[in-house]
């Protein structure tokens, strides 16, 4: 009886004859398996014994103070410090993403949207933010455009130093008042934690380029709903603040930290603009004639009262209704009363179509007045001029024009040998008639520039500007509409705001200032933005600390072991996502039976107790190990189902 008592007693006292099994914190034990003292294994289960399992309740996210760069586990893994993939960097507890990421709610077409810039952290939709679009202090403030539209160049890091984690954004390229948020921190495991369990954390933003943004929450990891635990912005950088937060919803949370920066002040160079105002123009131009050409006699029609039969040559006008001179004639009477044109001798100079001609009767073998010729004029010859402008209601100067008059008497611009400068759109240029075969005023010819040629005015710089930005270079073009445009930005210069106005005087342009000034609108800017945000001393307070449930495991009969089981229950909310973790502890387990199974299987544990035979028959030497590893199978060995505070 006694040793009944002694046996039952060693048991109870997590010893199995000569060794303590479970008991402790002892991280290697010794489980005797057989009948003699020697038939026994070595099981390292330590972050499974009973006693330390009530302790892994008291949860925490592991490395809160980003101190520790070792593995503290006991998984037999060896970790580094840090190890870096792609954008990846894995710390002891954390992950840190360094690369842009964008909250919500998206704006339908932006890069987000799109896809170009990620919205999921740690499997699920990042939050919405409540304060998407931060505005500055102007007056009239000016609204960002929110985190949805992808910076250029510029890079995101991250820096331990004795005040913990710094997330680092440098020299991102952001259009005026945009928010990047990134780089991000996530703990690589989830916390369980119950309803009054209080979360706190320091932080403080540093201000490099313009502001910070901000914003902290915890993620369910199961449902992918959030808790907001910070949402601020600031252009000044703070000091250290302590947040607190006390949860009101049992749940298993990441703590995930959105590092970001905010273009404050909506400054920067300008990378779009549009441009507007009078040009003058310098380069090809084509025109358009009007007016009445003179010129020498092609053709004409006879009239008058003739006599007799004869020809004569060389006869010259007696007067005329024009101011053409010069012509001489052939003429022929029929002796029918008749007068004829035989041909043009000379075609003088200065007759329009219509003019006509008379030619005394006395010139003609008849008498003055009564046999008097008229020649009515019916067509020119064809003539073409090169000539300058007499005037023009414009600026332009020096072009030279060649002009042709056709058979009956109209203008055209056939060439304009030299372009000349400062011509514009519409102009009218006038050329005297004396300059082109005929009488001033009347033979005048009228040009309108219908185009004006593309010219490129480079390095182009303000005269002034509606705000306060500097330094900017254009090249401006006119195109052959006279239109004025932004052809490139050759330096977009510093503190331009959108809707800025830019003033080019006309002289810098060909032309007149005020009369050709230009006026530069800028549509967009780019800007550099940055910050620096740290994070350190995140921890946990529980509202009730959990008890240890048991201090051993009773392993007197078969199913005694599965009393742990309500320990291991409470313990699973704590280790559900602790998966490498437990898979080392899984091989240790499982090399453990490996080393039993080798032993012999000679007899059965204690037979020389007859008085307790059938109730310790079943517990041979696989028998032990097989309970413990029923139970913790089917807690998923606290492996699938995830592991969070086992250390």
């Amino acid at each position: 009886m006694s040793t009944e008592k002694n046996w039952y007693k060693k048991i109870r006292d997590n010893t199995f004859w000569d060794e303590e099994i479970f008991g402790g914190l002892r991280a290697i034990g010794y489980a005797q398996v057989g009948h003699q003292p020697s038939e026994r294994t070595l099981i390292d289960i330590q972050e499974l014994s009973t006693r330390t399992i009530g302790s892994y309740l008291n949860a925490y996210f592991v490395n809160g103070n980003f101190n520790d760069a070792s593995n503290l586990e006991g998984s037999y893994v060896e970790e580094t410090s840090v190890e870096t993939a792609s954008s990846l960097v894995s710390l002891y507890g954390w992950d840190i993403r360094l690369e842009q990421v964008a909250l919500g709610p998206s704006v339908t077409g932006s890069d987000a949207a799109n896809g170009l810039i990620t919205s999921n952290i740690g499997g699920f939709q990042t939050p919405n933010d409540p304060t998407p679009t931060p505005q500055n202090s102007d007056s009239p403030a000016q609204v960002s455009r929110g985190d949805n539209y992808l910076a250029n160049g510029g890079s995101f890091s991250y820096s331990i130093a004795g005040d913990g984690l710094q997330l680092i954004s440098d020299n991102l390229r952001v259009n005026g008042g945009d928010v990047i948020h990134g780089p991000y921190l996530i703990s690589k495991n989830p916390v369980a934690l119950n309803s009054g369990d209080t979360i706190s954390f320091s932080w403080k933003g540093e201000v490099t380029d313009n502001a910070y943004d901000v914003y902290a929450y915890l993620l369910d990891a199961d449902t992918g709903s959030t808790t907001k635990l910070l949402d601020i912005y600031g252009n000044t950088t703070t000091g250290w603040s302590t947040i607190t937060h006390t949860l009101a919803t049992d749940a298993s949370y990441y703590f995930v930290f959105v590092s970001g920066s905010f273009d404050y002040d909506f400054t920067g160079s300008v990378t779009v603009a549009s441009a507007s105002g009078s040009s003058p123009v310098s380069g090809a131009i084509t025109a358009s004639a009007t007016g009445t050409a003179a010129s020498g006699i092609s053709a004409a029609i006879a009239s008058g009262t003739a006599t007799g039969t004869s020809t004569f040559t060389n006869i010259s006008q007696s007067s005329t209704s024009g101011n053409g001179s010069g012509a001489m004639f052939s003429i022929s009477t029929n002796g029918s009363g008749a007068y004829s044109l035989g041909g043009i001798n000379s075609a003088g100079s200065g007759y329009q179509v219509g003019d006509t001609i008379n030619i005394s009767g006395a010139s003609l073998g008849g008498l003055a007045g009564v046999n008097d010729l008229t020649l009515t004029v019916t067509s020119l010859n064809p003539a073409t001029y090169t000539v300058t402008q007499s005037s023009t209601t414009g600026l332009g100067s020096g072009a030279i024009f060649s002009i042709s008059s056709d058979n009956s008497g109209n203008y055209s611009v056939t060439d304009i040998t030299t372009f000349g400068e400062n011509y514009a759109l519409n102009d009218q240029v006038t050329i005297a008639g004396s300059n082109i075969g005929g009488a001033d005023t009347q033979n005048d010819a009228f040009l309108t520039l219908t185009s004006v040629g593309a010219t490129t005015f480079s390095n182009v710089i303000q005269a002034s500007t509606s705000g306060n930005g500097s330094g900017a270079i254009f090249t401006i073009s006119i195109d052959g509409s006279g239109n004025y445009s932004v052809a490139s930005i050759n330096a977009g210069g510093s503190g331009y705001e959108p809707d800025d106005t830019i003033t080019v005087s006309g002289d810098s342009l060909g032309g007149t200032s005020p009369a050709h000034d230009l006026t530069i609108t800028v549509n967009n800017i780019v800007t550099t933005s940055g910050a620096i945000l740290h994070i350190d001393n995140i921890s946990i307070s529980r509202a009730n600390e959990p008890q240890t449930i048991i201090e051993g495991i009773d392993i007197s009969t078969k199913n005694a072991a599965t009393e742990a089981a309500t320990v291991i229950a409470d313990a699973k909310k704590q280790i559900k996502f602790r998966n490498s973790y437990l898979a080392s502890k899984e091989l240790a387990l499982l090399d453990s039976l490996k080393n039993i199974s080798t032993q012999t299987t000679s007899s059965d544990l204690l037979i020389t107790d007859l008085s307790l035979q059938e109730s310790v028959r079943e517990l041979k030497k696989l028998d032990v190990m097989n309970a413990l590893m029923g139970d913790l199978q089917k807690a998923k060995y606290l492996l699938n189902s995830g592991l969070l505070k086992l250390i």
